[in-house]
């Protein structure tokens, strides 16, 4: 098993569906651009890397690909593995994983996609390179890798202080800086609830 980061379990649970409200309306549009890359793989395997709770990966298998979804979240893959029917089952397998050390055999991937910002979560260069090392390794030959990310020209700007907002269930209070030294973005968020829980 292996060990992932303290924090992670914090960061990624119930919670997070709620904070990625606004992206989740996004989805269809989503996978209907992976849908169009994905298309000239035949159908697949296709490795959603960082698969969160399955919004692309489930679509995608609803579309007949065959599809592995790859998380470090034990809540974000129990909820995966709920919403996978009897029917899909034998297209889609969760795997509990680490994105930087890829479990899976060389080339045995026709295309990854990575949604989402989930590029990025590690602490120096080194840990970004053995994601982009891991993916090379098992795509197969002509394959496709769309990575979703932020624009960091755009982000320097917007996400330096402090922000406030209100969810149904919590409220939300965040502390980003920039550490311009590392190149990082760097974020101490609480989450407020009605009961003075933080």
């Amino acid at each position: 098993m292996m060990a992932f980061p303290s924090w992670y379990d914090q960061k990624f649970g119930p919670h997070t569906v709620s904070l990625y409200r606004d992206e989740v309306c996004n989805t269809d549009a989503q996978v209907e651009t992976l849908a169009g890359v994905a298309g000239s793989t035949s159908k697949g395997p296709l490795l959603d890397l960082c698969c969160g709770w399955g919004r692309h990966a489930l679509a995608l298998t609803r579309r007949g690909y065959q599809v592995v979804g790859l998380d470090g979240s034990k809540y974000f893959l129990g909820k995966l593995s709920s919403e996978i029917t009897p029917a899909l089952r034998p297209l889609l397998a969760p795997v509990r994983g680490d994105m930087c050390s890829l479990p899976f055999a060389e080339s045995s991937m026709a295309a990854v996609f990575q949604m989402y910002t989930s590029f990025g979560y590690g602490t120096t260069a080194t840990d970004d390179m053995e994601v982009l090392s891991g993916v090379c390794r098992v795509l197969r030959p002509g394959g496709y890798y769309l990575l979703d990310m932020i624009n960091w020209t755009l982000a320097r700007q917007a996400f330096d202080g402090k922000y406030e907002d209100e969810y149904d269930e919590f409220d939300v209070v965040e502390d980003c800086r920039i550490d311009s030294k590392l190149d990082l973005l760097r974020i101490n968020r609480a989450l407020l609830y009605p009961d003075g829980r933080p």
